[in-house]
């Protein structure tokens, strides 16, 4: 065995040298060592607005991207509509995964590495009270069975049958009470929160809702009383796509 200190042999520096290697290989490029978190979002020019027993919703696809040099956990998107002294605020409950999806994916807190981006159609929703809830499950079920029990021996193909007045009353009470979609100019601020403050975003919006718009999602109304709306939804219920515009 040889007495040579190892702190003079140059093979032990070329494996100290090599080993620092792979090390620095497995970590993120230095330049983001000492960069914050950060975020930023893409919103599409157009969202998609639309009610559910006159409670507001909307569809909107965002792209957010993480720029900073540490991984974030979005929390919770909002979107909050104001027009006037009215205003509502919308969470984010549900993701298209692919465009053609036909329902939304449960929205969940989720992580962004650097340089990652998500991008998605997004299902902004305002959350019914309990006693809303209690209200439209009762109701909506009554109208359920009472169009069920009256279809009886119709042929599929026959058209919409009416529910008992009495019965869509709830339902049509809900709707005016809870229906937000009036003409007039409106603000829409996007929020995401996320573990680390300093990366949190807010970006403001605008778009104008016309007399001939707010009609549109006003008539959904009629429809209650066949249960379109309620327990199925088809033409004529459909959103309206508005054309929004950042706020500088």
């Amino acid at each position: 065995m040889s007495d040579k200190p190892f702190y003079t042999d140059m093979g032990f520096y070329q494996w100290l040298i090599a080993l620092a290697a792979l090390a620095l290989s497995q970590l993120p490029p230095v330049r983001l060592w000492f960069k914050r978190a950060k975020l930023t979002v893409e919103c599409f020019d157009r969202i998609a607005l639309d009610e559910e027993v006159g409670l507001p919703n909307a569809q909107w696809h965002l792209s957010i991207t993480n720029t900073g040099g540490r991984e974030v956990r979005i929390q919770k998107l909002t979107l909050t509509f104001s027009r006037g002294q009215d205003r509502v605020e919308c969470d984010a409950r549900g993701y298209f995964e692919k465009m053609s999806d036909s329902r939304p994916t449960l929205l969940t807190p989720f992580r962004l590495k650097p340089g990652e981006e998500w991008s998605h159609g997004v299902t902004l929703i305002k959350i019914a009270t309990r006693e809303d809830r209690q209200t439209y499950s009762a109701a909506a079920k009554a109208v359920k069975d009472d169009i069920a029990a009256k279809r009886v021996g119709l042929p599929v193909e026959h058209p919409f049958v009416e529910a008992d007045a009495r019965l869509v009353q709830p339902l049509v009470t809900l709707f005016d009470t809870n229906f937000f979609w009036r003409a007039g100019e409106y603000e829409a601020t996007l929020r995401i929160a996320t573990n680390a403050p300093k990366a949190d975003i807010a970006r403001a919006f605008r778009f104008t809702l016309f007399e001939s718009e707010s009609d549109q999602l006003r008539a959904h109304r009629e429809q209650l009383k066949f249960g379109n709306g309620v327990f199925f939804r088809q033409p004529p219920i459909e959103a309206h796509y508005a054309e929004v515009h950042p706020v500088v």
